[in-house]
């Protein structure tokens, strides 16, 4: 295959992803805004003795802070927000312990001028509302086994879900629940491996990975198709 065995069988592509470990020797904090989004930061040691430290971040979207203030930002509201935190504890003889969180939520609302005179499209005889949520949590240990492997083992559970609901408005502007798709997937990994170098170029990995896969989707549909 194109990638290793620890990614899946991946053929077309890998998103490895990993949140450092936060400052272990002093407290950081950072704020910023822009056209995107709301951003706030913050690191630092939980014990300098051990070399613990962790690790906070937090967005949450422009439009959705406008909107929240009451400015008008369009038919079509858009807002997100995301919350991770990594908190790693190292032991002398044990490994280096870490746990970690990643939740986002999405969220779009559409909804239709009370003018029929304005409607263009199909859509605009709609009120439509989309959201989604996901989450990631787990821990991992690393732990040295000599001057030349490694052992590395991974815990994590993640669920995305989404749900999109469309109101149908008669004549008269009165809504009637006519779409909606509810869809919720899961998963529980774990992911042990161990990394032997053998030379300055060469390397042998052993690992096991194990995975469980959880869908829920459900769908109604009332338009009649033409």
């Amino acid at each position: 295959g194109a990638f290793p065995t620890q990614y899946n069988n991946a053929l077309g592509g890998v998103l490895d992803m990993n949140l450092r470990k936060g400052n272990n020797e002093k407290h950081e904090f950072v704020g910023q805004l822009s056209l995107i989004g709301v951003d706030v930061a913050a690191e630092g040691p939980i014990s300098r003795k051990s070399g613990a430290s962790y690790l906070v971040n937090y967005r949450y979207s422009t439009i959705g802070l406008l909107s929240d203030l009451g400015v008008d930002v369009g038919d079509e509201q858009i807002n997100f927000a995301d919350f991770s935190f990594n908190i790693d504890l190292p032991t002398k003889k044990l490994g280096d312990f870490s746990l970690f969180w990643t939740w986002g939520a999405s969220e779009n609302i559409f909804e239709t001028e009370r003018d029929q005179s304005l409607w263009e499209e199909n859509k605009d005889r709609f009120d439509i509302n989309f959201e989604s949520r996901t989450y990631i949590a787990g821990a991992t240990h690393s732990i040295g086994l000599g001057d030349n492997a490694f052992w590395k083992t991974t815990l994590a559970f993640s669920e995305l879900s989404s749900n999109r609901s469309a109101d149908l408005l008669d004549d008269n502007f009165v809504p009637t629940n006519v779409q909606g798709d509810d869809i919720t997937q899961s998963k529980l990994a774990l992911h042990t491996r161990i990394n032997q170098k053998i030379g300055a170029r060469s390397q042998i990995n052993a690992g096991l990975n194990a995975t469980q896969h959880d869908y829920n989707i459900v769908s109604k549909d009332l338009i009649e198709q033409t």
